[in-house]
């Protein structure tokens, strides 16, 4: 399929994964209306999917429309429940407050939170078991697609999504300012110590891993942008209220508890 529109990059990837690996996923596609989940809260888990295979058998090409937007057309797409991502999750799960941060590999001020902020509240709330911290990735080019994968990927082995984040953010700028972003995005993999074939062979958009990880971000991305209305980030739900743009960690916290905040349940 040829790629018109760079965005629309994700949703085509996503649509493949229907099309050239339905066989070995048991997975069908189908065009959907929406997403639901069981109740009101952002953090609370998909519902299974009630719709039988031969309802959701269609062709992939039928998902994309070149004239609507990436936003349109994520809407429409049906991505099955076996995609989703488990949340990665910072500090105890009996923490009184939960904060789920949205962010994107390639976004300045997503870098600067994670570098400046982040620490902060690991150190001063999370590390007291007072705040846990939810991390989702948001994505908005390729290069924060592909980021997203190989954090995603080596996170399931080394359960060290800090040290993941930490990296990549760590050479956010001149990753940007490459020639050959993809090719620096393995250098900075291998040079932390990970295998060069495995790297390569995760950035290989013909890999099974690579499409299943990039439906299940699409499917994580369906629910920031239809059903929380995140248009940008950073983003923030703190408490089930949800903040758009950048925060402080001192802003963050002093919004814990808050009701002038517009609560989910009133959407």
């Amino acid at each position: 399929m040829k790629y018109l529109v760079y965005s629309l990059f994700c949703i085509s990837l996503v649509s493949h994964v229907w099309g050239d690996t339905k066989q070995d996923l048991n997975v069908q596609s189908a065009v959907g209306t929406g997403i639901e989940r069981s109740s009101q809260d952002p953090s609370a888990p998909f519902p299974d999917t009630k719709k039988s295979d031969l309802e959701k058998q269609e062709e992939s090409s039928q998902f994309i429309d070149e004239s609507k937007s990436f936003s349109e057309n994520l809407k429409n797409l049906e991505i099955p429940d076996s995609f989703k991502l488990d949340d990665i999750v910072i500090g105890d799960e009996q923490a009184p407050h939960t904060l789920i941060v949205y962010s994107s590999f390639s976004c300045n001020h997503c870098c600067k939170f994670h570098k400046e902020e982040f620490p902060k509240l690991k150190k001063q709330y999370v590390d007291a078991g007072k705040l846990r911290i939810v991390l989702r990735n948001y994505i908005d080019d390729l290069g924060a697609l592909e980021a997203a994968i190989l954090m995603r990927i080596f996170y399931k082995k080394s359960k060290d999504a800090i040290a993941l984040y930490r990296m990549i953010f760590g050479v956010q700028k001149d990753w940007m300012k490459s020639s050959n972003p993809r090719e620096f995005l393995k250098q900075i993999f291998i040079k932390a110590g990970y295998d060069k074939e495995e790297v390569a062979n995760y950035l290989d958009t013909n890999n099974q891993e690579y499409k299943k990880i990039s439906a299940g971000l699409m499917k994580e991305q369906q629910w920031a942008m239809h059903v929380l209305q995140i248009s940008s980030v950073p983003a923030f739900v703190l408490d089930n209220r949800v903040h758009q743009g950048v925060l402080t960690s001192e802003e963050i916290i002093e919004k814990m508890g808050m009701e002038s905040e517009k609560k989910l349940s009133d959407r």
